[in-house]
């Protein structure tokens, strides 16, 4: 079959977009190597030529739409500034290379193939989190110009509310084809909305929004590099964190969990590590969101965009949601409040 064949109609045209726009402006002749698709709209496409260079293009349908939440900024747009702006600040993102004028098609530095994902073989790289929740130091330290992206947009409790209960939509209601009976859901909504105020209400800092194991790649020299951060804004300072210990995609010892938190904790700015009454309990409340929304988002790529590899993921998901609220029950009744009225809908979460 060919290439052209596996891509979603919208974006058929995107092997020729990225050859036509790497020919203008990087000069020579390229050819397509491979292709890849992801939850988003976009399509990156890996291009060669004959000196055996590479790069990635990542390409838009001619109508592109705004992030989630009903965001009306141009993502490709984003992309660009927002990459901008964090290797400015030194931060470990590819390299812009140029791109289309209407910005259906940015050319980026090739990372290569290793995902930190790859590196699970012989149990969770200790050392390559470490490295990881340090560039979180260093990315929440910086600052940033009055109109850089990151810090016109903000996780407020909209934003949280929005989330939430996108997993009330998706991951309950559109995975179990029944909608909540209308007084678990007006309960559901208080507890998203006073969660959601909450959550609004912590110092906030730059966020990367997707920071897990599948969005940090490891270079061709060994480097550890971000992608996907075009969503950046400011928020809760242990967002990335609980995305990235609480990972959809791997499972990570509880003890060695932990003991990374801690040591990240350990080496945060005073007014953060003071900002918290109970700091481990806060981060389970933020990883508890993260994950609920990561399941609800699963089922909308798998129901919606034809994505089924994503279904795997939603069992473990919904299970350590169910594990921390056993854990953390004590010191944050509100895990209770969410997956007690629950357990009948929730297949992982029924007794």
């Amino acid at each position: 079959m060919s290439i052209r064949n596996t891509l979603p109609a919208v974006i058929e045209d995107a092997p020729d977009l990225a050859i036509e726009t790497a020919r203008k402006v990087l000069g020579g002749a390229w050819a397509v190597d491979a292709t890849r698709r992801d939850g988003s709209d976009r399509l990156y496409v890996r291009l060669r030529n004959a000196q055996d260079e590479t790069v990635m293009a990542m390409i838009w349908p001619s109508q592109r739409k705004g992030g989630e939440a009903g965001a009306d900024a141009d993502p490709a747009r984003m992309v660009v500034e927002v990459t901008q702006a964090l290797a400015s600040a030194g931060l470990p993102v590819p390299q812009l290379l140029g791109q289309r004028d209407d910005l259906r098609v940015l050319l980026l530095e090739d990372l290569g193939h290793t995902h930190l994902s790859d590196l699970f073989g012989d149990g969770v790289p200790v050392d390559r989190y470490a490295e990881a929740l340090e560039l979180l130091h260093r990315f929440q330290r910086t600052t940033f110009a009055t109109n850089c992206p990151i810090l016109t947009r903000s996780y407020d409790s909209g934003l949280w509310h929005w989330e939430f209960d996108h997993f009330r939509e998706w991951g309950v209601e559109h995975r179990s084809g029944e909608p909540l009976p209308s007084r678990i859901a007006g309960h559901l909504d208080q507890v998203f909305r006073d969660l959601a105020e909450r959550l609004a209400s912590a110092p906030a800092v730059p966020v990367h929004r997707d920071y897990h194991c599948r969005n940090l790649m490891i270079d061709p020299l060994g480097r550890l590099r971000w992608i996907d951060y075009q969503d950046a804004l400011t928020g809760h300072p242990f967002y990335d964190v609980a995305s990235l210990l609480w990972d959809a995609y791997v499972e990570i010892d509880n003890d060695v969990r932990m003991m990374l938190f801690e040591e990240w904790l350990s080496a945060a700015a005073p007014d953060l590590k003071t900002a918290f009454a109970d700091a481990e309990a806060e981060v389970a409340l933020v990883a508890m969101h993260r994950m609920l929304k990561a399941a609800g988002r699963f089922v909308l790529f798998v129901q919606q965009k034809s994505l089924g590899e994503f279904a795997a993921h939603i069992p473990g998901l919904l299970t350590r949601v169910e594990a921390l609220a056993a854990t953390y029950r004590d010191r944050l009744p509100v895990f209770d409040q969410i997956v007690e009225p629950l357990r009948p809908y929730v297949p992982e979460w029924r007794t």
